[in-house]
């Protein structure tokens, strides 16, 4: 009887565990506006960001967009996730098993995301 209880025990405790892993505050660019501030940020809250910037002609730029990062290394290339003309908004929800952050119905997470802004000359650029 202890021999069978023992296998119990020990078939139990031999299965995985899944873990729930808190996402970081994902917005990294200053100018993000999220609707939840960083310092009330609870672990893996869905949130919200937007990123509005002035464009046209006469301001060198053409669109705003969202950018993403899968982590936070220098030299990490953003992909752009998102545009619009002078306003875009995403919604963000966190994937508790890898700690990266699912953008919209987009099927890649990422690690953050910021404010990009497109010059006339087509270049992307963190503001």
């Amino acid at each position: 009887m202890k021999f069978l209880f023992g296998l119990l025990i020990l078939s139990i405790s031999s299965f995985p565990t899944v873990t729930s892993v808190c996402c970081p505050f994902p917005a990294f660019s200053f100018s993000a506006v999220t609707n939840v501030p960083e310092e009330s940020f609870k672990c893996s809250e869905p949130i919200s960001v937007t990123c509005q910037f002035v464009t046209g002609s006469d301001t060198g730029f053409e669109a705003v967009g969202i950018s993403g990062n899968v982590t936070n290394e220098e030299g990490n290339k953003p992909v752009v996730l998102k545009k619009g003309a002078s306003s875009v908004s995403a919604s963000l929800t966190c994937n508790t098993s890898s700690g990266l952050w699912k953008v919209d119905k987009l099927a890649n997470k990422y690690g953050n995301v910021g404010c990009i802004a497109k010059s006339t000359g087509g270049v992307w650029i963190v503001y």
